[in-house]
């Protein structure tokens, strides 16, 4: 029930909108809080629906989403972050441990044709 509720918010906010933006754990590791297959939308009017794992990470995520979605700007991007402060490159912000593999895209009306 739940996939068809997010399903619906993405078709409402792109009737009404034109654009919405899906962020979607691929996968995860160790103590990751979001888990493969947790997802979340951000609209235009900055509406949220779902949730990658919450926290700092989820924070930064959404917020990066409404300035490609205030541009209307396209976006299809994988990306590893890491849940430890003593990593370099990609750190979450999260200290939990583990990894989450997050593909962010925008969706549009365009993708609604069958």
């Amino acid at each position: 029930m739940k996939d068809l509720k997010f399903w619906e918010f993405v078709k409402s906010n792109i009737e009404d909108s034109d654009s919405v933006i899906m962020l979607a754990v691929l996968e995860s590791t160790g103590g990751s809080p979001g888990k493969a297959g947790f997802k979340m939308a951000v609209s235009t009017k900055g509406e949220l629906f779902g949730t990658i794992g919450g926290g700092i990470m989820e924070y930064n995520l959404v917020e990066e989403s409404k300035k490609y979605l205030k541009k209307k700007e396209k976006v299809r991007r994988f990306q590893k972050l890491y849940h430890n402060k003593k990593v370099k490159d990609n750190q979450s912000g999260l200290i939990c441990s583990g990894t989450e593999s997050i593909f962010m895209c925008s969706l549009s009306f365009e993708d609604m044709k069958t």
